[in-house]
């Protein structure tokens, strides 16, 4: 069955590694679906944790750890959490790039952008409040 997510984006802060993004009018486990749902779009699954408290990854460690920059590995740490101003989603990456030599650092840095630009796309742009898409 699907529901209407009702929750309004009230901010969206893009960084160097990822995103924060407040929600109104939502509670924590609507944002937790919301965050899945993307998360699992662009290929990235649960490795460990929760899904409002975990890490998300696609790729192989052993393989990423014994080739380098050649193996594509990607990883985000995803929190969510209640504050003043609503609940906050936290989406960072959990690589530097730093083991896969200057390959692995150019890839990665191309990788946390198109993550952002997928994940403000997802939830409607990043320069007004925007509602999220229907789950």
């Amino acid at each position: 069955m699907e529901t209407t997510f009702a929750g309004k984006v009230s901010s969206f802060r893009p960084s160097e590694k990822g995103a924060e993004v407040d929600f109104l009018d939502c509670t924590t486990d609507d944002v937790a679906l919301v965050a899945e749902q993307f998360l699992a779009g662009v290929g990235l699954n649960l490795e460990k944790g929760t899904i409002a408290q975990g890490v998300y990854g696609s790729g192989s460690r052993a393989g990423r750890a014994i080739a380098g920059g050649v193996v594509k590995r990607r990883k985000y740490r995803v929190s969510i959490s209640v504050g003043d101003s609503g609940v906050r989603l936290s989406m960072m990456s959990g690589m530097s790039g730093i083991g896969g030599s200057w390959l692995g650092l150019i890839r990665e840095r191309k990788q946390r952008k198109v993550f952002v630009a997928s994940l403000t796309s997802y939830l409607g742009g990043s320069d007004t409040p925007n509602p999220v898409p229907t789950p």
